[in-house]
């Protein structure tokens, strides 16, 4: 019996999460994969984020990228400068994707939302 009440308890939660990444993947879709290089800092602590990720693309621009809640982190990565990674998807529907990491020897797709406009 308690496993059926864990179930249907998660269900709600496996939705969202499985519909965020639709999202996500429809948003990358539209906007392909750019190539840039992260450097991964310390978010603040009073928002409750780990780690933040400052994007530079290569024509110069910038941009600033906060992990949203998830299994999957920039926080394995936290002061890593100038990362390889690629970013695709637009405002709240973004994904960075590592192609490795330190203890991670497969890509890693982590979902984020922009802090604010790309500049």
């Amino acid at each position: 019996m308690i496993p059926l009440v864990a179930g249907v308890a998660g269900l709600p939660f496996a939705a969202t999460v499985a519909m965020g990444w639709h999202r996500r993947a429809r948003a990358v879709a539209r906007t392909g994969w750019q190539v840039a290089a992260v450097t991964v800092v310390p978010g603040f602590p009073g928002r409750g984020r780990s780690a933040k990720a400052l994007v530079r693309y290569r024509d110069g621009s910038e941009l600033v990228l906060r992990p949203t809640i998830s299994s999957h982190s920039v926080a394995y990565l936290l002061g890593e400068q100038n990362r390889r990674a690629w970013i695709g998807g637009w405002g709240r529907r973004m994904v960075i994707l590592f192609p490795y990491g330190p203890r991670k020897p497969r890509p890693h797709a982590v979902p984020a939302l922009a802090e604010g406009p790309r500049g």
